[in-house]
């Protein structure tokens, strides 16, 4: 089930249905940016890629929130 928008926060992890794993770095306006890897190995320290797009349609591909890796790079919030 789609994530409601006004639930997705600056820093939360979430899951889509087939398990890419997203972390929201920035929201302005209706544009949400996240950095992604993929679930099924969990984040090894590698690259993490930054995509931009609508709120609605990072809401309706992601289907749950997740504990962020504690390994993640920090945001400096």
């Amino acid at each position: 089930m789609p994530v409601h928008e006004t639930t997705v926060a600056v820093g939360k992890c979430y899951k889509t249905p087939n398990n890419q794993h997203r972390r929201v770095i920035g929201i302005a306006g209706d544009q949400v940016k996240y950095q992604s890897w993929g679930g099924n190995v969990g984040y090894q320290g590698e690259h993490l890629f930054e995509t931009t797009v609508q709120i609605g349609n990072f809401s309706g591909a992601v289907e749950e929130e997740i504990s962020c890796p504690t390994n993640l790079p920090n945001l400096g919030l």
